[in-house]
């Protein structure tokens, strides 16, 4: 999102209906897979990435992070008024979840 905002563009403009916030409890593993799939351009299990190995070194997992607590802050400062609903990731399987977004584990 920052990088979109870097360029002018303003995700608001969209003028979205219904606006959730997804976030993780622990940013050290975010802070992982972000790196990963900033190396790798893989962002969904199952899409191929570009074929490079998926280690990340130290201090691209703080570059990450720092990035991540960054966006973090974008969003407390610039979008919380907008968000209607805030899930955490690490539940995102609970029932009542599911049932908003009307899926169905049968």
């Amino acid at each position: 999102m920052m990088e979109l905002e870097s360029r002018g563009f303003n995700v608001l403009d969209l003028n979205f209906d219904h606006v959730i916030y997804l976030y993780r409890k622990n940013k050290i593993d975010q802070a992982v897979s972000f790196a990963k799939a900033l190396k790798t351009g893989q962002w969904v299990s199952g899409v191929k990435g570009n074929g490079e190995a998926k280690t990340v070194a130290h201090y691209e997992i703080s570059e990450a992070l720092s990035n991540i607590l960054k966006m973090q802050d974008v969003y407390e400062e610039k979008y919380k008024s907008v968000v209607c609903d805030e899930y955490c990731y690490e539940d995102f399987s609970d029932q009542k979840i599911l049932k908003y977004f009307s899926v169905s584990l049968a």
